[in-house]
């Protein structure tokens, strides 16, 4: 699969300088960390700058024969100092919770925690992706936890991968688990679509009703887009919107900081859009997206959940997305996970997928290979809204 002449070299970013770790031990002396001003250059991207607001960062590039194949970002949690969430109605919560709440480890996730659409790797060259995550699962270096100073270390890199396939991936104990995950919601726009007549006509009468319903059951609420300097001075109502919508679900990993929506709108001032919702003067909900590459990307939703059934508040922030997707002519539609029904009978489509459990500690990787072979993925229903598909 990938050679093993493959080098990995990790590039850790701090105030002092780039670290680099690499495998090559024929290369290098015996301390594998060294500081240099000399890293490749790799495009930043928008993930890239959302994931300095939130946590610290690592680049993984991936080289076979002196050749750059591919660029892995991973997130890093620290278990230590993170209000993670979990799912308590999950099989497996008892284990992660003495994995996470007891071990606490640093967790290095692939792709972007609060930005689902990046799954990871930025490809440079022809491999798959899933050949560059297994491949670099499989050579998890012991130095690359040695920074630990003795603590524990979990990688989790995400996978496009049905469950069928899952099974018989990880053959030895030794590698771990291959958990299976809600599967990605993404929509490809349809060229014809220039307004939202457009749209509307192409859907089969019984999804074209329930979308105007939805409509009609939020007429009472007025959308308006947020610029920097309103962001600003509604951002302690924003935090408070989104909060709602963490508590109520079932995982955590990460929590945005104060003043994350104006400073990513600092950033990104072309790119990333709010969208709020306003019945009378009150703000009951909102909406972020970034567009990106002829793609709009779902971001984080903040809800007044008195509105969501009384107004259809959720279902109408999903229907505006679409007319959004249609306003900017963009191709794809990343809704990102959850949701996985409502979002179907707006058009989108599932992509399976998973996620590579890794420790440094070998009784961590025989728990989790035996425990993740008997987890199922979650069960869910797919519609097909569109009046070719209508049954």
């Amino acid at each position: 699969m990938l050679s093993k002449l493959a080098t990995l070299i990790i590039f850790l970013k701090s105030s002092t300088g780039t670290c680099f770790l690499n495998k090559n031990r024929k290369a290098m002396k015996k301390t594998d960390f060294f500081l240099s001003k000399n890293k490749p250059t790799t495009s930043s991207t928008i993930s890239d700058k959302i994931r300095k607001l939130i946590s610290d960062s690592l680049d993984v590039v991936y080289q076979e024969d002196h050749k750059i194949i591919a660029n892995i970002k991973l997130q890093v949690i620290d278990a230590r100092k993170s209000d993670t969430k979990l799912d308590k109605k999950s099989p497996l919560y008892f284990f992660f919770h003495f994995l996470i709440r007891w071990l606490k480890p640093k967790v290095f996730f692939g792709g972007n925690l609060i930005y689902s659409q990046d799954l990871g790797v930025n490809q440079l060259d022809s491999q798959s992706r899933n050949e560059v995550m297994f491949g670099f699962a499989k050579t998890f270096p012991k130095e690359f936890v040695n920074q630990l100073k003795g603590r524990y270390g979990l990688l989790a890199l995400p996978v496009e991968m049905s469950q069928s396939k899952m099974n018989g991936v990880i053959r030895s104990s030794k590698e771990g688990g291959l958990l299976p995950t809600e599967p990605l919601m993404v929509m490809e726009m349809r060229p014809h679509w220039k307004k939202r007549e457009d749209y509307f006509k192409d859907l089969s009468s019984k999804y074209r009703n329930r979308a105007k319903q939805v409509l009609k059951r939020s007429e009472g609420l007025r959308s308006q887009s947020l610029s920097l300097t309103q962001a600003n001075s509604n951002e302690a109502l924003l935090q408070q919107l989104l909060h709602n919508v963490l508590e109520k679900s079932k995982t955590k990993w990460v929590t945005p900081p104060k003043h994350y929506f104006s400073k990513l709108k600092t950033i990104l001032p072309n790119d990333f859009f709010i969208e709020a919702y306003y019945e009378k003067n009150k703000m009951v909900g909102f909406m972020s997206f970034v567009i990106e590459n002829e793609q709009l990307n779902a971001h984080l939703v903040g809800l007044d959940y008195t509105k969501v059934k009384e107004k259809a508040l959720y279902n109408r922030i999903l229907l505006d997305l679409v007319f959004k997707g249609i306003d900017h002519q963009i191709h794809t539609l990343h809704f990102g996970r959850t949701a996985t029904e409502i979002k179907s009978t707006l058009g989108a489509i599932a992509i399976e997928s998973g996620v590579i459990l890794k420790s440094n500690k070998v009784f961590i990787n025989h728990l989790l290979f035996f425990i993740c072979r008997f987890i199922k993925a979650p069960a869910y229903r797919l519609r097909s809204p569109f009046s070719s598909n209508e049954k």
